[in-house]
């Protein structure tokens, strides 16, 4: 049995095939659906990598259709369980992965998003790590979001998946007001930026700089920089 199956760790990655047009739209709309989605694609790898390393089974939700996960393992090149999201909204889908890896029999997962590569493995070993001591482990996003949620199979509170909208400012608030109302209080890990906007990214590429710039998405914007500061030109004229 591998290692990972082992220590009952499921690391669940929601993602969607990099195609231009239906990747970072947002994004998209300053600097182009091309350049969005091979930026994208660094996310997924350098986030895969992250993922691999974790010390987790990695378990990759992707965006309907079913063949968009052999077209996400031809661009990964990673052992990873690839399976096509199931469910109405992102609660109903990020609910039933939940449900699909704890039915499985794992004891800890934790679900991560495309959205923040800035992402480490060890950012990953705290969140299965912080599990052994609360029932649950989020990670705060500037934007009103979360960027990571994780449960010990246990205490796992479906409530906080229902009725929620998830395009608001709101959605840390009112998921931390289900953890309250459940009287199961999580541990916060470090707020961080998702990626969404050109300023986003420009941020993102500033953070990589002074940290080296070792990720495949800092080589991918400096390689795209001249088309990313006119795009950033346009955007304050």
């Amino acid at each position: 049995m591998r290692k990972e199956l082992r220590t009952g760790k499921a690391l669940i990655f929601f993602c969607r095939k990099p195609a231009a047009g239906k990747v970072k739209t947002r994004l998209a709309a300053s600097i182009g659906g091309g350049l969005a989605a091979g930026l994208y694609s660094c996310f997924l790898k350098d986030l895969s990598k992250a993922a691999r390393r974790s010390g987790a089974e990695v378990f990759l939700f992707h965006t309907p259709p079913a063949r968009d996960g052999r077209a996400l393992k031809r661009l990964l090149k990673e052992d990873f369980k690839y399976l096509p999201q199931r469910g109405a909204d992102l609660g109903e889908r990020m609910l039933n992965a939940f449900a699909y890896v704890f039915g499985a029999g794992f004891r800890k997962a934790v679900i991560i998003g495309s959205d923040t590569p800035d992402l480490r493995a060890a950012d990953l070993r705290e969140a299965f790590a912080a599990l052994a001591k609360k029932p649950a482990v989020i990670g705060p996003a500037h934007d009103g979001g979360y960027y990571l949620l994780g449960f010990e199979r246990s205490n796992f509170l479906p409530e906080v998946f229902a009725g929620i909208t998830w395009s608001g400012a709101d959605v840390f608030s009112r998921t931390m007001q289900r953890f309250k109302k459940a009287g199961r209080g999580p541990c916060r890990l470090k707020k961080r930026h998702d990626i969404d906007t050109l300023k986003d990214l420009l941020s993102f590429y500033r953070r990589q700089r002074r940290a080296g710039g070792k990720s495949l998405a800092f080589r991918e914007i400096r390689l795209n920089l001249g088309e990313v500061r006119a795009a950033e030109r346009r955007r304050v004229a």
